[in-house]
């Protein structure tokens, strides 16, 4: 039994241009069919006919073949896809095939099992059928609903009933997965269901898999879907594994509290690495590429020089910068540093730093995201200031460039008071981009909001350090010091160990059960044919008798097959007629 996949890939669409190669999670549409015909094991050959030579050769390298551009007649939109399917089969597939699968590179949501399933059951009905194609009830049952007849409201057709139960039920095909013998194939015949083919056998897929793209928001509701099959992936930042499974990644934001003076930022390396920070990060300013002159007459809410003069003043100079991170790496921690132009990031780059933040003021800056993002390697994204909207764009570029990425709540408040901090975006953010690492760079006052955010689900946690909260400098108030550090890193590892479980009952906790559960006990002498009653039986420690507290009632109104002194439990043996129900 031969069988060939066919992904007709054309590069132009109408309603929603060069759809087939949209990037989707970093990966051009068709790529998921490709995958997914892979995953499903039951092809002798994937084909992908297309009349791009971009997609084509894309397709070649993710493990299709692709030998050659469709006609010119076959790629306009007036052309039959069975049509495509037909000539590529022709002349492109290694011996004549059994079975032919259409796989429109629209439904990226079918699954691999359902694709060999529709071949099973092909192969399972033999030849009493032509073909086997996906179907799936509409959501809007065709019976309810209506055409425009000028200005009025007319059914589409006359029923007596529009009771859902009283309805037939109608099925549409899904335009995922076609299915059938190469033989029944006919180039006259009708069309049914896009195939040249008389027999069809339906096969009901799940409406979850079954969406077919055909403008922005299908596209966009179906990226959400794939989304949720990709859980966060933890990544590397040098040695350091940053994710669900690992202790939170605690990061002292240095920033520019050494205010220029390498003395400062070296004692307060000293300092946030003794206390167990993870990462000691800095910013990297280049005033002449980072801003305009017109930046001198701004001045930040938390300051009262102008932002030109606060940077220019905190500004390293590269052999400086080059030489912090030869200190920390020296002590065995992570340097890292925020660029905030063009000229930063590449100098960054150039120093071979292991990984980048980007700042809340950044976030929407996308031509430096994307700048950075070409780099490839991992990226922590402050959102203060910020929209889910606006952040999007960002998480996109991260995705099309296959970089690991993580995304932190954050509020650009100085200090945030803590009814503004809005923990609750934590969950939001993990909703909204369900395969970033969450975390928290916080600008309130303490370690509290961190704590409750490592609760959430929080895998990074940023807080701005300083070795001496009476030094000067613009970011000196909302800092914790070295004592406050150390208790951050401690406290955010037992948290995240405290975090997550089932309510069941450990195998440790027995020891306690047996001293704290209570059993069913006599507290009077009970002769043998007396019954038990509540005078002379009740519930009390320890645990460890023949029948649980739980049973008292089922054992009140028996009579005692024994006589049972004062004091003692109550075993079942002893009770007749004992009827227990779990």
């Amino acid at each position: 039994m031969y069988v060939v996949a066919v992904i007709p890939a054309r590069k132009g669409s109408k309603r929603l241009p060069g759809k087939n190669s949209r990037l989707t999670l970093g990966k051009p549409l068709f790529w998921w069919s490709i995958e997914s015909a892979k995953a499903a094991a039951v092809f002798d050959e994937i084909i992908v006919s297309t009349d791009s030579e971009d997609i084509r050769h894309l397709a070649i390298s993710f493990g299709a073949s692709s030998p050659e551009l469709r006609p010119e007649h076959l790629a306009s939109d007036s052309a039959q896809c069975i049509d495509a399917v037909q000539h590529a089969v022709q002349n492109w597939t290694k011996r004549v095939p059994d079975i032919v699968v259409i796989l429109q590179p629209t439904s990226p949501l079918r699954e691999a099992n359902e694709i060999s399933a529709v071949v099973n059951k092909l192969v399972e009905l033999g030849r009493g059928v032509d073909a086997v194609v996906t179907v799936t009830e509409p959501r809007d049952h065709p019976d309810k609903c209506y055409v425009i007849d000028g200005d009025l409201l007319k059914r589409h057709r006359e029923v007596t009933s529009t009771n859902r139960q009283d309805l037939d039920h109608m099925y549409k095909d899904t335009g995922s997965i076609y299915c059938f013998w190469w033989s029944s194939h006919r180039a006259d015949n009708r069309l049914l269901c896009g195939l040249r083919v008389d027999k069809i056998h339906p096969f009901v897929a799940s409406n979850s898999t079954s969406v077919d793209i055909d403008s922005l928001d299908d596209w966009k509701k179906c990226q959400f879907e794939l989304l949720k099959r990709c859980p966060p992936k933890p990544f590397m930042i040098g040695s350091r594994p940053v994710g669900e499974d690992h202790p939170p990644l605690v990061i002292a934001e240095i920033g520019i509290n050494h205010e220029g003076c390498m003395a400062k930022a070296v004692q307060m390396v000293d300092d946030a690495i003794s206390a167990g920070a993870h990462i000691v990060k800095f910013q990297c300013h280049i005033c002449e590429d980072e801003m305009i002159p017109a930046a001198k007459g701004v001045i930040p809410g938390n300051a009262p020089d102008s932002i030109w003069n606060i940077m220019k003043r905190c500004e390293l100079t590269k052999e400086e910068v080059i030489e912090l991170k030869r200190y920390v790496e020296s002590k065995g921690a992570i340097y890292m540093s925020s660029p905030f132009s063009r000229d930063a990031a590449n100098f960054l780059e150039e120093i071979g730093v292991q990984a980048y933040k980007i700042g809340s003021g950044e976030c929407n800056n996308y031509p430096l995201v994307e700048h950075i993002a070409r780099f490839g390697k991992p990226v922590i994204l402050s959102t203060g200031m910020n929209s889910m909207e606006t952040i999007e764009p960002s998480v996109n570029i991260f995705r099309n460039f296959d970089v690991p990425f993580a995304v932190l709540h954050c509020t650009s408040l100085y200090p945030t008071p803590y009814s503004q901090v809005r923990l609750g975006c934590i969950s939001q953010i993990k909703d909204a981009f369900p395969d970033a690492i969450i975390g928290l760079s916080d600008h309130s006052m303490g370690n509290w909001t961190c704590f409750g955010a490592v609760s959430l689900g929080a895998c990074i946690l940023e807080k701005h350090f300083t070795s001496d909260k009476s030094w000067d400098g613009p970011d000196i108030p909302i800092s914790i010091d070295p004592n406050e550090l150390s208790d951050l890193v401690q406290g955010c590892r037992n948290i995240w160990q405290a975090r997550g479980g089932q309510k069941t009952l450990l195998n440790e906790e027995q020891v306690t059960c047996d001293f704290a559960f209570a059993s069913v006990v006599t507290i009077a002498r009970v002769m043998k044919g007396e019954r038990f009653t509540l005078k002379n039986i009740w519930v009390k420690r320890p645990g460890t008798g023949d029948l649980p507290a739980k049973y008292l009632n089922a054992v009140l109104g028996c009579e005692a097959a024994v006589t049972i002194d004062e004091g003692c439990f109550v075993m079942r043996s002893q009770v007749k007629d004992l009827e227990i129900v779990d």
